[in-house]
């Protein structure tokens, strides 16, 4: 009988565990799909990642360094994630074909509203959140509650 009363104790201290161990990060799945499209688009940017190996190096690395999320107070839409992840694939392509100085603004697949002036195709791969399509990974992160003082009242 104390092993059953033990077996029953395994699913509350898996979630106990589960709880405990919860880091509260904010979009890991969308994280690794805008990293893959940048280690992808990289290629196209001379990045050093010209091989195979280098490329799954890349996304082996960001992936593990999603596992903190992004800096963002909620997960974003899908169609958000889904619209950035196509504008960083469109300026690495943009980059393979006419060369990475090549402006932003003349790739097509990219929308034209960039918050940093003559940014090339190969800026928005390196940083995409100054595209429109990206400009939702630096919205305001959560801010902490201001500390209470204990001593009114």
């Amino acid at each position: 009988m104390p092993r059953l009363r033990a077996l029953a104790l395994v699913p509350f201290a898996a979630a106990l565990y589960t709880a405990a161990c919860d880091t509260h990060a904010v979009g890991i799945d969308e994280c690794r799909s805008i990293e893959e499209a940048r280690c992808e688009a990289a290629r196209g940017c001379d990045d050093g990642l010209d091989s195979d190996s280098k490329q799954a190096d890349c996304e082996r690395f960001s992936r593990d360094n999603c596992l903190h999320g992004l800096p963002l107070k909620d997960t974003p839409r899908a169609s958000d994630v889904d619209s950035c992840v196509a504008a960083i694939r469109a300026a690495g392509a943009c980059a393979a074909t006419h060369g990475v100085d090549t402006s932003a603004e003349g790739c097509p697949g990219l929308k034209g509203t960039f918050t940093k002036p003559k940014l090339t195709a190969c800026l928005v791969v390196e940083s995409p959140e100054y595209s429109s399509e990206c400009a939702f990974l630096i919205s305001e992160p959560a801010q902490a509650a201001p500390p209470v003082d204990a001593g009114k009242d």
